[in-house]
């Protein structure tokens, strides 16, 4: 949350949800790697960490132990901080009703292998749980992934085609979504700060 345009996408999603569901319990799981003090944001907001995030050796042994030490150091301050405020991922997705993504720009061959399968395991695990998956407008693409053989391709396409609302903000990325997966509940629509109060109608 150190990405100003981020911060904006989740105050705007957040007051569209509290101005229409005062009693919802909200629960937000940031991007490791930073050491913001949540609290200056967040003060009754729940805060989730990724606990199954390496569980498996998928990258090298240096890549792995770095980000382990560095998700382990950020998970202590956000207990330290928010104490009963702070809970795991795998233990929230169960009661979870509804999970809005605003990664804002997260499935892409942009980043690693990684990076992408994080983002899909969540959608995947929420729907798995029952939850409605909405991907708020956000960029996608280009997705030719040097590692996507034929498994992780159909991974890719039935987890993104799961989702129940797909916004996409530029037609580029709506077009990606169509051509290469064949997603059918596909929307173009502004980017979120921009919508405002036309979100959730």
């Amino acid at each position: 949350m150190d990405n100003k345009g981020a911060q904006s996408m989740f105050f705007t999603l957040l007051s569209e949800i509290q101005n229409r569901c005062e009693d919802a319990n909200i629960y937000f799981l940031p991007t490791y790697g930073n050491t913001v003090d949540f609290s200056k944001y967040f003060k009754d907001i729940n805060i989730v960490y990724d606990d199954e995030r390496y569980n498996d050796f998928s990258y090298n042994m240096y890549s792995y132990l770095k980000k382990f030490i560095k998700t382990k150091i950020n998970t202590l301050i956000m207990k330290t901080l928010h104490r009963n405020r702070v809970f795991a991922f795998s233990d929230i997705i169960k009661i979870c009703d509804v999970m809005f993504d605003i990664s804002g720009f997260a499935i892409s061959n942009k980043f690693s292998q990684e990076h992408n399968l994080r983002n899909i395991r969540y959608i995947r695990e929420a729907k798995n749980n029952g939850a409605i998956v909405i991907l708020m407008p956000q960029s996608f693409g280009p997705f030719s992934y040097d590692w996507e053989d034929e498994k992780a391709f159909n991974t890719m396409k039935n987890v993104i085609c799961s989702a129940d609302i797909i916004y996409a903000r530029e037609n580029d990325g709506y077009l990606s979504l169509k051509n290469k997966y064949d997603v059918k509940n596909l929307h173009i629509s502004p980017d979120v700060v921009l919508c405002g109060n036309l979100l959730l109608h």
